[in-house]
């Protein structure tokens, strides 16, 4: 065989690891660029856009923090000012514009999977492409040195003698670090062994909330593929879900409880990340499904909140599989700039208290509805629950006890963590590491799996309620 032939057929063979770049800019004038990867240009772009709404989201949690939490003038006049900023209607970031750069592509050799690094002393995280190895990586590098600076800094206000106004500031350098990590160049990623068994099709996998509720769909064509894509957009919905409850308190709390209330809404920053990547995926429920359109139906005062039309006026054939995560975005954006042109409406004119009511009302209603859009929306029919590699099996409530009853008794407060993905707000937290949880599981082995209360059952897969 010729050297030529050899060439060609090492060519049809490799596949290709496309990168492209975004510029995040603020309606200030400050701009960042960061890089999104994907085995195809578009998933690239889709990549980058989603990039820069992470660090736009986690900037609108920190300005919408001080500015209701301190009442500062300088905060919230410029939470009014993002109300006004044109360019939401494509972005749906309030304050801030992005636009794809260049794009680039390197062949690499097919492997059983991939392992990536982000940073020195940082996570190693296995996929099985190179391109959701270094997403993941950088994710869980970045997220959980800004998550450990935001808590700790939320935690400050404990004291009542600290200035809140003077301690808060310290997350606008929590956001320039977080902005740094994720803009650096990516490292290599490396062939590595098999992560196990993928979905022979396509799959959608739910991000599992506190209440053993989704809190955001992803979607592809394999397990792995959506539970990736689920991974990055739960951070997008937990951040906007947060935004819009913090729109709610502003508007609807007594102002003596309000800053309460908010710091326990901050407190779900914790939330964003895993204590490892083992327990981000066991955070996940997934299912084999069949491809059909992609439905949203809203529900209670969604009804009347959220943009309905933006989903009527959707094609309704089925969407391909590895269409369905661009297409969920550009629909559940069309759930903020209407809203945010209603307001911009209002509050012409308005001063003070009704300009401050009117700004989180905005919040509430258009972070509400795209954290909700992104939870609730389904495609796919048919489905069979999949576990993934490495996580515990919990397609039967008696599977999860017995797996509960062994971690209970061969390990330390931290094992097991993945097996209570409800675990995710800081008391919780709290009671698990103290072992409280686990003494009081020991107590209700036997009783568990017929406690109806204490179950919620998700993509199939059987979750337990603390």
């Amino acid at each position: 065989m010729s050297a030529l032939v050899l060439v060609l057929l090492s060519s049809a063979s490799a596949s290709e690891l496309h990168s492209c770049s975004a510029t995040l800019s603020s309606s200030t004038g400050s701009s960042t660029t960061v890089s999104g990867f994907g085995l195809t240009e578009d998933d690239a772009r889709r990549a980058a856009r989603q990039s820069a709404r992470l660090l736009a989201d986690q900037r609108l949690v920190i300005e919408a923090g001080l500015a209701w939490t301190t009442e500062d003038a300088t905060y919230t006049d410029r939470l009014a000012s993002w109300v006004a900023t044109e360019g939401t209607r494509r972005f749906a970031a309030p304050g801030w514009t992005f636009t794809i750069g260049e794009c680039s592509a390197k062949a690499f050799e097919p492997a059983d999977a991939w392992s990536a690094r982000w940073a020195s002393g940082s996570e190693l995280v296995t996929r099985t492409n190179p391109a959701d190895a270094l997403e993941a990586a950088r994710r869980r590098a970045c997220f959980t040195v800004y998550q450990v600076s935001f808590m700790q800094t939320l935690k400050k206000l404990d004291d009542p003698s600290v200035d809140p106004l003077g301690t808060l500031t310290a997350w606008e350098g929590a956001w320039t670090q977080l902005s740094q990590c994720f803009a650096q160049a990516a490292p290599p990623a490396a062939p590595t062994a098999p992560l196990g068994p993928d979905s022979a099709g396509p799959a959608r996998c739910a991000a599992i909330g506190a209440d053993g509720t989704s809190v955001a769909m992803g979607f592809g064509t394999t397990a792995e593929r959506a539970a990736e894509d689920a991974l990055r957009q739960s951070v997008i919905a937990r951040s906007r879900s947060i935004v819009g409850q913090m729109g709610r308190a502003r508007v609807v709390d007594a102002p003596t409880e309000r800053s309460a209330n908010l710091r326990a809404l901050l407190g779900q920053m914790a939330t964003f990340t895993g204590a490892s990547d083992v327990v981000d995926r066991a955070r996940l429920a997934c299912s084999e499904v069949t491809p059909d359109k992609v439905v949203w139906r809203p529900e209670g005062r969604r009804e009347q909140d959220c943009n309905l039309a933006s989903w009527t006026e959707r094609p309704t054939d089925p969407v391909e599989p590895a269409n369905v995560g661009a297409f969920l975005d550009q629909t559940c954006t069309l759930q903020v700039d209407p809203t945010m042109q209603i307001v911009r409406f209002s509050l012409r004119g308005a001063e003070g208290e009704k300009r401050d009511t009117l700004v989180g009302s905005a919040y509430r209603v258009g972070a509400d509805c795209e954290a909700a859009c992104y939870a609730d929306a389904k495609w796919g029919t048919a489905p069979k629950p999949f576990t993934l590699a490495g996580v515990a099996d919990r397609t039967d409530k008696r599977k999860v006890v017995a797996s509960l009853e062994e971690a209970a008794t061969s390990g330390g407060p931290l094992k097991g963590l993945e097996l209570l993905p409800t675990q995710q707000d800081p008391a919780a937290l709290g009671a698990l590491f103290s072992g409280q949880t686990w003494e009081k599981l020991k107590a209700e082995f036997k009783t568990l799996p017929n406690a109806a209360d204490r179950w919620k059952q998700l993509e199939g897969h059987w979750i337990l309620l603390p």
